[in-house]
């Protein structure tokens, strides 16, 4: 018997010229479409006016909205076809479907965009099926898989001392202060014990930080507060702007001592991703849970559709799947790297993320390694003997630390400075920082360069970058 996964795509209403633009969420192996609402301005949208282009948005499976699944549960049985893979072959059988649908020949050239993992489905799609795709955008993604991915705090330390975006080398080493001071005070009773009334733990007469993973989730969960991969130095939230974070709370001796800070921090813009409960079993939705076993274990091991592992934002249990099966991604503090968060205990390491993958899905740690030079082997990292792929990172974007970086020949690359994770894919405000504007105009003039080559051209082009790569 034969299942099928429907989900829907979006399409614009445009002239039919020889470009085509075509946007990063794969997905739907049955067809049904509305029309685009994209918000008004964003860069791909801006290409396709500028070209009389249509756009088609996918979806991705399992990224699409619960009540569209074709399945009862996110069992491990259920995710067997979540991968990047089904996922690129759903986008040549999509191509299949819009040809025919919209009348497309081969003189419609098909371009992908996307940023983050949309951009390593991008910049893949174009890897895989050159045929079919003829250009890509390929924004802060993440291609080359890695387990231990050391680089991500590395990059963050160097954005926290960043002071073009409104961080400082005292910034930085109040915080490096601030995580060993906790490293300590979880050593001792009388330490914790502080902790406890300084963060309002829940359960503290448990005293639940005696435990490692607990002091992990802990540490890891304030850390998340310090630096967001998405920072905006417009926003006046401290947890979205590194600048707010460091001049009102990090460095503001006003507030007390450093760990009172960022105990200040905690109160005034973290609430608990878990309804915790005090010592008598009551709901307390001021404390902060730090009860890894909660917080991860079952909440991965939920499989229901609407639990927290699934909601209409995200799925957290299928990226988790992702990364056990795929990509890795693990983000430690280990001992000797840049990683300004707490390294001494070792807490935040590759064993604790990897008995994550056995809990929720019974993958052992070896088969996780095993699945990441797979995918290597794949798709050829950041090595990839490709052309036509345009690579755009933010320099203060952690996950810039798994793309690529240095251009090759037909695979340009573009390093926005002082920028987080792919904001020049949003639509356009006055506040945005100089350097996501410049590189919206450097993103058009590639895509439009790669456009104007006739088809002798574009042949001749591939053919030299495959020679130089080989």
């Amino acid at each position: 018997m034969t299942s099928w996964w429907a989900a829907s795509f979006t399409v614009s209403e445009a002239p039919l010229p020889r470009e085509r633009l075509h946007s990063d969420e794969p997905g739907p192996t049955q067809h049904s479409h509305h029309h685009y609402h994209h918000p008004t301005g964003a860069l791909m949208i801006k290409a396709a006016e500028k070209h009389g282009a249509l756009i088609l948005a996918l979806e991705h499976r399992f990224y699409n909205p619960p009540d569209e699944y074709p399945v009862e549960d996110l069992s491990t049985e259920n995710l067997r076809f979540l991968s990047s893979q089904q996922a690129l072959a759903d986008i040549a059988n999509f191509h299949v479907h819009a040809s025919a649908e919209f009348g497309l020949t081969s003189a419609n050239r098909w371009v992908t965009w996307g940023g983050s993992y949309p951009g390593m489905m991008a910049s893949w799609a174009r890897y895989k099926y050159p045929h079919l795709i003829f250009a890509a955008v390929a924004s802060s993604a993440p291609v080359q898989a890695v387990l231990n991915m050391q680089g991500y705090n590395n990059v963050v330390a160097d954005a926290i001392a960043n002071e073009r975006i409104g961080g400082s080398k005292a910034c930085r080493d109040t915080v490096v202060e601030i995580f060993e001071a906790l490293g300590k005070a979880m050593i001792s009773p009388d330490g914790r014990g502080k902790l406890y009334e300084e963060f309002n733990v829940c359960e503290k007469r448990k005293d639940p930080l005696k435990e490692p993973n607990n002091q992990d989730e802990f540490t890891m969960d304030l850390s998340f507060l310090v630096y967001d991969q998405g920072n905006d130095p417009s926003s006046t939230q401290p947890t979205s702007n590194l600048a707010v974070t460091c001049s009102e709370y990090i460095l503001n001796v006003g507030l007390g001592d450093p760990v009172a800070r960022l105990a200040a921090l905690s109160r005034d813009s973290r609430g608990p991703l878990f309804p915790p409960t005090d010592d008598d079993g009551a709901a307390d939705d001021e404390c902060m849970s730090v009860s890894y076993e909660k917080n991860q274990v079952e909440a991965y091991q939920d499989v229901s559709l609407t639990g927290f592992s699934n909601t209409t934002v995200f799925c957290q249990r299928c990226w988790l799947f992702q990364t056990c099966t795929q990509f890795g991604f693990y983000q430690t503090c280990d001992p000797g790297t840049q990683c300004p968060y707490t390294s001494e205990p070792h807490l935040n390491t590759v064993e604790t993320q990897l008995g994550l993958c056995e809990s929720s899905f019974g993958i052992p740690p070896e088969a996780v390694r095993q699945h990441i030079e797979t995918s290597l082997a794949d798709y050829g990292g950041r090595y990839a003997d490709t052309s036509r792929i345009l690579y755009v990172n933010g320099g203060a974007d952690p996950w810039r630390a798994q793309s690529v970086i240095e251009a090759r020949p037909g695979l340009p690359t573009l390093e926005v400075a002082d920028a987080s994770h792919h904001p020049w894919t949003h639509p356009p405000q006055d506040s945005d920082q100089q350097s996501v504007k410049d590189a919206r105009r450097e993103i058009m003039y590639q895509v439009d360069e790669w456009l104007a080559l006739s088809d002798d051209e574009a042949g001749a082009a591939a053919e030299m970058t495959y020679s130089a790569a080989a």
